[in-house]
C-alpha cells in the first residue's frame, strides 16, 4: 500500500491506494488540522488506515511538504508504518510543464504539484488558484511553459495583518463565513468582505488577463482550505478539486518513482 501526503503549513491532507488503484479511486480523506503535531496527525492517519484498510502493509510513502523540519515527518512515518518516507520537490520539467524557475526546486512542491495535475486535466493553458495560509496564483501556457504567478497572504493572514497593524480595528475572526463582497456597514463586514472582495476580484481579473495575454481560452482550477469561501462568487469561471495538489504529488510519486 501506498501513502501520499500533502502537508501545509496547518493541514495535512492524505491518501492510501492499493497496487492496483489510481488516484481516481483512492480513498480521499478528510484534512486534518494538525497545529505543528506531526505526530499527532499521523497517529489520526493510522487509525483510520486501520478501519479502512484493515491489516494492509505500507510500503511506500510520498509527501509534499511545505514545512521546515522534516525530521519530524520522517521520525514519524518509521514509527507507525516503518517506511522511510520520499520528499517530493518540484523538477525542470514534469509531464509537459517547464518550470520557469532559474532554480527549480525553490519552487513550492504543493504549487508544483497544482500545475502538473491541471495542466494534465486540461491539456492546454491553465491557471491556478490556491486559497490556503498562502494565496498562490500560477499561469501556464497551452505549451505546459509556467509564465510565473503571484504569492499572497491568504485570506485569514489578511485578516491579521489588519488586526495587528491596526489599534482600533476589532473583527470578529470567525465571520468569513458570513462575509460577501458587498460594502460593510461595520467595522467586521468591512474588513471580512474586503478581503473576501479582494480576492474575488484577483481570480476573475488573472484570467482575463491571460485571455488577454495568451489570445486563447484558459482553463481555471480552485483548491485550497479556503476556497469554499470564494467559491459561490467565481463558480462560473474556475474548476474546484479539493485535493489537486493531493492529486497531483501523486502523479509526480509514479514519476518519480
Amino acid at each position: 500500500m501506498r501513502l501520499i501526503f500533502d502537508i501545509g503549513n496547518s493541514r495535512l491532507k492524505w491518501s492510501s491506494l492499493l497496487s492496483s488503484e489510481v488516484i481516481s479511486a483512492a480513498i480521499l480523506m478528510k484534512p486534518i488540522e494538525h497545529g505543528g503535531d506531526i505526530d499527532g496527525a499521523f497517529s489520526e492517519v493510522q487509525a483510520e488506515l486501520a478501519h479502512i484498510r484493515g491489516g494492509k502493509k505500507v510500503d511506500q510513502i510520498s509527501i509534499g511538504s511545505v514545512t521546515e523540519n522534516k525530521g519530524n515527518v520522517v521520525t514519524a512515518c518509521m514509527k507507525y508504518w516503518e517506511v522511510k518516507p520520499s520528499f517530493l520537490k518540484a523538477a525542470k520539467e514534469a509531464f509537459g510543464v517547464t518550470n520557469s524557475y532559474s532554480d527549480p526546486g525553490v519552487l513550492g512542491v504543493d504549487r508544483w504539484a497544482a500545475m502538473i495535475e491541471s495542466y494534465c486535466l486540461a491539456g492546454s493553458a491553465v491557471c491556478i488558484f490556491d486559497l490556503g495560509s498562502a494565496l498562490t496564483v500560477d499561469t501556464i501556457d497551452s505549451n505546459g511553459r509556467h509564465l510565473g504567478g503571484f504569492i499572497l497572504p491568504g485570506m485569514s493572514l489578511m485578516r491579521e495583518a489588519v488586526i495587528g497593524g491596526t489599534s482600533q480595528v476589532i473583527v470578529d475572526q470567525t465571520c468569513f463565513n458570513n462575509a460577501s463582497p458587498r460594502w460593510g456597514r461595520s467595522t467586521n463586514a468591512a474588513v471580512n468582505n474586503g478581503i473576501l472582495y479582494a480576492a474575488i476580484t484577483l481570480i476573475q481579473n488573472t484570467i482575463k488577463t491571460l485571455r488577454l495575454e495568451l489570445q486563447m481560452p484558459v482553463e481555471a482550477f480552485l483548491t485550497g482550505g479556503d476556497a469554499r469561501l470564494v467559491l459561490p462568487f467565481v463558480n462560473d469561471l474556475v474548476r474546484f478539486d479539493e485535493h489537486l495538489v493531493l492529486k497531483g504529488l501523486n502523479r509526480l510519486s509514479e514519476y518519480v518513482n
